[in-house]
């Protein structure tokens, strides 16, 4: 029996999700259970990986091909939402681009969750300061996945 895929979304890039992000790829009880898909940035992921002595990601699959690669994902990867300039931040600084980018993953998995491409997603933390910079009325998490779903 294949493993469920899960989606992990990075959360706020300049928190710690990059980070605790890079330790679940890296971890072998999560690997053992279920296949974990980042939702996030590769080339933040990259760089904190280089900066904190962690793994790298090794599979990297683009947004344009994630409906045709998804169903055959069996290790762990990275969703590659760039948008925002990963070199263009400092971890800990609350930014509108922090905040905007952080709601791009919640979203993107909240799709992926929605159209069966995943069977469950996690979620690292969003800074509420920063969702609201980036103009996101939702205070959090729950509120987003609530209306976004209808549930």
């Amino acid at each position: 029996m294949s493993k469920p895929l899960i989606a992990i979304t990075m959360g706020d890039p300049a928190g710690v999700g990059p980070e605790v992000c890079l330790q679940l790829l890296a971890n072998e009880e999560v690997r053992a259970l279920a296949v974990p898909v980042i939702f996030g940035d590769a080339r933040l992921l990259s760089r904190c990986a280089r900066q904190s002595g962690l793994p790298a990601p090794k599979r990297i699959i683009s947004e344009i091909d994630w409906a045709e690669t998804c169903q055959n994902i069996d290790e762990p990867a990275v969703l590659d939402l760039f948008g925002f300039d990963a070199e263009d931040f400092v971890p800990g600084v609350v930014t509108a681009k922090t905040g905007a980018a952080g709601y791009r993953y919640v979203l993107k998995s909240i799709e992926a969750a929605m159209e069966g491409q995943v069977a469950a997603v996690a979620t690292a933390p969003l800074n509420k300061e920063a969702l609201r910079a980036a103009g996101v009325m939702y205070p959090g998490h729950t509120e987003i996945y609530t209306d976004k779903t209808g549930a």
